[in-house]
């Protein structure tokens, strides 16, 4: 998983096995007090314990007020994920689970972590359930914070099969969300799409499916683009060699 870091230059980031448990963990790595010195590591959560998550996969989200953010991939109430928050209060760092997933109309087993959008809603993708088109592509969600807590809202059921949806974090920018699945689309390798939030309504357009040939195939990859809109990822599979491709989606 990647490495968050705050204004302080702090680190924080998870490991999927290891901690107390066995489980994974979430830590922190403070920066040097004097220059040339060691990095401190601190562990914030070992996951596992109980009905907490367990086995993150992805990294952390840090807000403006020094909360973290994530996803687990197994654990939870129902066996299949959680997202979670981690808050820093005097006495250490206290969990609140905002979703444990069911492998229902939810999805579950997210791989991918959450991503930090406007008016601090939370966006995220599980990799499997949703009950689409083939059964269980996943499913893309955000989770919004009000007076009475966070509520979990699907904006998206894509049409794949077993554990075939979105692997790593979503690209929100203007009213769109960008990303990859692994093995969903026509051939069953892997596609690029787009969701657009129009009159509160998020619509799916699919921008590339992947034939498993030069083009590649299965991308476990998250999408960065640039000022004209290309997107660029890659895959773990495919093109001339076998070993994957870095490509571009222009518009």
């Amino acid at each position: 998983a990647g490495l968050t870091i705050d204004k302080a230059g702090n680190l924080y980031g998870t490991t999927s096995t290891g901690g107390a448990n066995g489980s994974g963990t979430a830590f922190k790595l403070a920066v040097p007090t004097v220059a040339g010195g060691s990095w401190t590591e601190s562990v914030l959560r070992s996951f596992g314990a109980g009905t907490d998550g367990a086995t993150p996969v992805a990294g952390v989200t840090l807000d403006e007020s020094g909360n973290l953010y994530g996803t687990t991939s197994a654990g939870g109430t129902y066996g299949y994920g959680t997202v979670f928050q981690l808050k820093p209060l005097a006495s250490g760092w206290t969990e609140n689970i905002l979703h444990d997933f069911t492998l229902g109309t939810d999805g579950g087993i997210p791989y991918a972590g959450v991503t930090l959008g406007g008016k601090g809603i939370l966006y995220g993708a599980a990799t499997d359930g949703g009950g689409g088109t083939n059964g269980r592509g996943g499913t893309v969600f955000e989770l919004t914070h009000g007076s009475g807590g966070w509520t979990f809202n699907v904006l998206s059921v894509l049409s794949g099969w077993d554990v075939s949806g979105t692997f790593r974090d979503l690209l929100v920018e203007s009213g769109k969300i960008y990303a990859t699945t692994h093995c969903d689309g026509t051939d069953r390798d892997g596609t690029v799409y787009e969701l657009t939030l129009a009159n509160g309504t998020w619509t799916y357009t699919s921008l590339y499916q992947f034939s498993g040939g030069l083009d590649g195939f299965y991308s476990f990859s998250n999408l960065v683009s640039d000022k004209a809109g290309n997107l660029y990822g890659t895959t773990a599979y495919g093109g001339s060699g076998g070993a994957g491709v870095a490509f571009r989606v222009a518009p």
